[in-house]
């Protein structure tokens, strides 16, 4: 029996607590580093289930962290900022190499196998920097199944970012479907703004209610266990072809 011909697709999926979960490894990272520029404050409560961080690029997260749980003023973290990155990309490099492991979570390596099988476009959406992302992937085992990395720390929100990524990477040649699977109301937000079809997954730090409430036709999962019925919201739903600005650049890289 032949296989199935499906419509043509271009799934972008968020790396953060969509594909895998590495909060634990990026607090301990993130108290030795605000602890090195900081030194006379106590870090030790940071955590990253404490505010509202999702969707947004890894600036403004340290930014939200420093003010928002030890008020550090503004201008203080931002004459700091350059360096807490480059040491935060170092030790969240130190720490995958030293044994620590990010945690996939479920259902995932069977959907992007799925996707594979149906000759889907597949990218990673990160607020986080390329380098960071890539040793991520590489330590969860799922760096093979992307065909590139859009983003970066740069700039816009993460998914606006990922839009204007794809004039560079697909040169405008968009599928008619093109779909993000996330985790939080911001990016579900960001996404319809341009365009792109979202599915939830309350694998976050959002229940599926949450994620309801921005659409009640949105497809939310609990996970993304339920490979058939992730693929139904994916493939059975045409929409609108996006087009992208020609005049958009972002430095982004396919994934290796």
């Amino acid at each position: 029996m032949p296989a199935r011909t499906e419509i043509p697709v271009l799934v972008l999926i968020d790396a953060d607590n969509t594909l895998f979960d590495s909060r634990n490894i990026y607090e301990k990272v993130l108290r030795k580093v605000f602890a090195t520029h900081f030194p006379r404050r106590d870090f030790s409560e940071l955590r990253l289930d404490n505010g509202n961080y999702s969707g947004k690029n890894l600036p403004q997260i340290l930014k939200d962290i420093a003010w928002n749980q030890f008020k550090i003023p503004s201008n203080s973290f931002e004459t700091r900022k350059e360096s807490i990155i480059k040491q935060g990309i170092a030790e969240f490099t130190q720490a995958l190499e030293k044994g620590d492991h990010v945690r996939v979570l479920k259902g995932v390596p069977e959907l992007l196998g799925e996707l594979k099988k149906r000759n889907a476009i597949i990218g990673v959406v990160t607020g986080n920097p390329e380098a960071t992302a890539r040793l991520a992937l590489k330590n969860a085992k799922l760096d093979h199944h992307f065909s590139f990395i859009l983003g970066g720390h740069e700039g816009n929100h993460k998914i606006e970012n990922a839009f204007i990524a794809l004039n560079q990477t697909l040169k405008e040649k968009l599928p008619k479907n093109v779909v993000i699977i996330g985790d939080s109301p911001t990016e579900a937000n960001v996404a319809e703004k341009i365009g792109f079809g979202f599915i939830g997954t309350a694998t976050g730090l959002h229940t599926i209610e949450q994620l309801k409430k921005h659409s009640p036709d949105m497809p939310v999962f609990a996970d993304l266990s339920n490979t058939p019925e992730v693929l139904k919201a994916i493939f059975e739903k045409e929409r609108p072809q996006v087009r992208i600005a020609p005049n958009a650049v972002v430095r982004t890289r396919r994934a290796r």
